[in-house]
């Protein structure tokens, strides 16, 4: 007797065409929404880095100025201040002009 069709006698492994398109259109979109904030992250860890990299520097100028607020130029000399190393972002970073801070 014949039942139902052509293929209703076998097992039918396997995934469609369609149901692997809509798999792939649901990756897509993950990938569409996920990939800004991704991006966002990164550019926000690369600004991290170079805020933490001048902290030490922000530190020795704000210890040169509160010691001496009537010198004329900040250098790395005058402040001793010695960029540690480059990093992946921050490749150098250089002191200079007047100290303008008041008591």
């Amino acid at each position: 007797m014949f039942y139902g069709g052509f293929y209703s006698g076998f097992y039918r492994g396997g995934f469609t065409l369609i149901e692997v398109m809509i798999v792939i259109a649901i990756i897509a979109i993950i990938l569409t929404l996920g990939l800004p904030v991704y991006n966002d992250y990164a550019i926000r860890s690369k600004v991290s880095a170079a805020f933490s990299s001048a902290a030490v520097a922000k530190t020795a100028v704000a210890s040169l100025c509160l010691a001496h607020p009537t010198i004329p130029a900040i250098t790395e000399s005058k402040t001793g201040y010695q960029f540690p190393a480059p990093t992946q972002y921050v490749a150098s970073i250089s002191l200079s002009g007047p100290c303008t801070h008041s008591r």
